[in-house]
């Protein structure tokens, strides 16, 4: 039996520091959800497998977790272009307000043509109030910019798995509408200087 083919597929979580990036990554990758956590500096890159069965492919998914901070802004707008898919988050309207404003000065200029976009909400169990406005500017939003959106809580794991499968299905649309590469090798490679070589404790629920 020949071995299954294997196409990577670029990705990069964008948002405000703190709005929950790292630990919806975390979960998706399948592990548990940590009140501390080592608050990520300058970019994290981190690879999940996700197969393809109707065409016999596995997605190799690099995803990089960036910081959200300020300081950061310019190093992430210059890797947006490399990415496949931008996976936007959000946890109030603040962020929210935030994450639209870097969109139009940092964000939208770089993005890769046939770049997919997904919209996230994170947090989810702790809108309240705010749950209603939350929503519809979510969904307005992600009209504005043709992208897709979900809400989540990476803390009780709430629609994890829809979020998982909606990254899966861009990926095969991707892959089906010929965009991704199965030949190519991973578009982006991270220098020294941008690992991660700071802790900070925080809370990133």
């Amino acid at each position: 039996m020949e071995p299954r083919q294997s196409v990577n597929v670029n990705l990069i979580l964008l948002g405000d520091s703190g709005v929950g990036k790292t630990s919806i990554l975390k979960r998706l990758k399948g592990e548990k959800f940590n009140e501390n956590y080592e608050k990520t500096i300058m970019c994290d890159e981190v690879k999940i497998n996700r197969q393809y069965d109707e065409k016999d492919l596995t997605f190799i998914f690099n995803f990089q977790d960036t910081s959200g901070s300020e300081s950061d802004l310019n190093s992430a707008k210059q890797k947006v272009e490399f990415n496949h898919i931008l996976l936007l988050v959000f946890d109030t309207l603040n962020t929210l307000d935030i994450l639209k404003k870097r969109w139009e000065e940092y964000y939208k200029e770089n993005l890769k043509e046939n770049a997919m976009l997904i919209l996230i909400g994170n947090k989810s169990d702790s809108f309240e109030d705010e749950r209603e406005k939350i929503m519809r500017r979510g969904e307005d939003f992600a009209k504005e910019i043709n992208a897709d959106f979900i809400t989540c809580s990476a803390k009780s794991n709430f629609n994890i798995n829809e979020l998982d499968n909606k990254i899966l299905t861009k990926a095969k649309e991707l892959f089906d509408n010929e965009i991704l590469d199965p030949f190519a090798s991973v578009s982006i490679r991270l220098s020294k200087s941008n690992l991660r070589d700071k802790k900070d404790k925080s809370c990133n629920c």
